[in-house]
C-alpha cells in the first residue's frame, strides 16, 4: 500500500467512525483498533471544540456535557465538509429547529442564529463606508434612480424570543434571564472600527433597510415608508435614517 493510499484510508476511517480498522498500523501496547479508536475521538471533540467557538454563548447556556452531545449528534448530521473547520457548524440553527429535544426549545435555534451572524459580521469582507457628505448634494430628481448599498457585514434579523439580552449576560458569565416571548427586529453590522454591534430596529426601517438591500431605489423606499409615516413626514423620516445609518458605516461607498 502506499503512503497516499494509507492516509486516504486512515482519513476515511476516523470520519467514517468504523470501529473494525483495516489499515496495516504498528501494533505494539496499543491495538490498531484503540489507535483509531483514539483519533476518531480526538477529531469529534475538535470539531466540538470548534463549534463551542462559535457558539460561546450556547455554550454556557446548555453547559459542556450537554453542549457536547448536542456537538456530537450535530456532527452525524452533518458532517463536516468545508476545507476550513471555520465553517463547521452552519447549519446548527437550521438543525435546531427540527431535531427533538432542542425542537422544543426554540429559543436555542434563536440564539445560534444570532451568534452564527455575530460571527459572520466579524468575518465579512471590507468595503468602503460611503462618507456623510456623499449625499448631502443629492437633489430630489436623483432619489428615483440612487441605490445604496449596505456593507457586507450587515445582517437584519427578526427575533421572537430575548435572544440578545440572553447572549450578553452569558457573554459576561451572569445570571441570564428567562428566555420570554420578546419578537423584534435586530440589526448586526462591523463598524468602521473594527467592532461588532448590534441594536434593534423599529419596524419601518427594518423594512427599509430589507428594500435596499433588494435594490430599490430611495424613491422606492420613500413611497413604502408611507405605510408607517404620512406622506409629508416621509422624506423626514428617511433623512433622519440615511443620517444613522451615514454615521454608523452601514452604506457602503463602491
Amino acid at each position: 500500500m502506499r503512503l497516499h493510499e494509507w492516509q486516504a484510508g486512515l482519513q476515511q476511517n476516523i470520519l467514517s467512525g468504523q470501529t473494525v480498522c483495516d489499515l496495516p498500523l504498528r501494533e505494539g501496547a496499543v491495538s490498531a483498533a484503540r489507535q483509531l479508536a483514539v483519533y476518531q475521538a480526538a477529531y469529534r471533540l475538535r470539531l466540538v471544540e470548534a463549534l463551542a467557538s462559535n457558539y460561546p454563548a450556547l455554550y454556557a447556556l446548555l453547559g459542556q456535557a450537554q453542549f457536547e452531545q448536542l456537538g456530537f449528534d450535530y456532527l452525524v448530521a452533518h458532517p463536516s465538509a468545508a476545507p476550513s473547520i471555520r465553517w463547521f457548524g452552519g447549519r446548527l440553527a437550521d438543525w435546531l429547529t427540527r431535531q427533538s429535544p432542542y425542537a422544543q426549545l426554540p429559543v436555542l435555534a434563536e440564539l445560534a442564529r444570532f451568534e452564527w451572524a455575530l460571527r459572520g459580521a466579524l468575518d465579512a469582507a471590507d468595503a468602503p463606508v460611503l462618507p456623510v457628505a456623499a449625499l448631502a448634494g443629492l437633489a430630489p430628481e436623483d432619489w428615483a434612480v440612487c441605490r445604496l448599498r449596505l456593507q457586507p457585514s450587515a445582517c437584519a434579523m427578526h427575533l421572537h424570543w430575548n435572544v440578545p439580552a440572553l447572549w450578553q449576560a452569558l457573554l459576561a458569565e451572569q445570571v441570564p434571564p428567562e428566555p420570554v416571548a420578546q419578537a423584534g427586529d435586530w440589526l448586526i453590522w462591523r463598524r468602521p472600527d473594527g467592532m461588532v454591534v448590534w441594536r434593534s430596529l423599529a419596524t419601518d426601517e427594518a423594512w427599509a433597510l430589507a428594500s435596499l438591500a433588494a435594490g430599490s431605489t430611495l424613491a422606492s423606499v420613500c413611497e413604502g415608508l408611507t405605510d408607517w409615516q404620512s406622506a409629508e413626514q416621509v422624506p423626514l423620516r428617511l433623512v433622519s435614517l440615511l443620517q444613522g445609518w451615514l454615521a454608523e458605516g452601514l452604506l457602503r461607498a463602491d
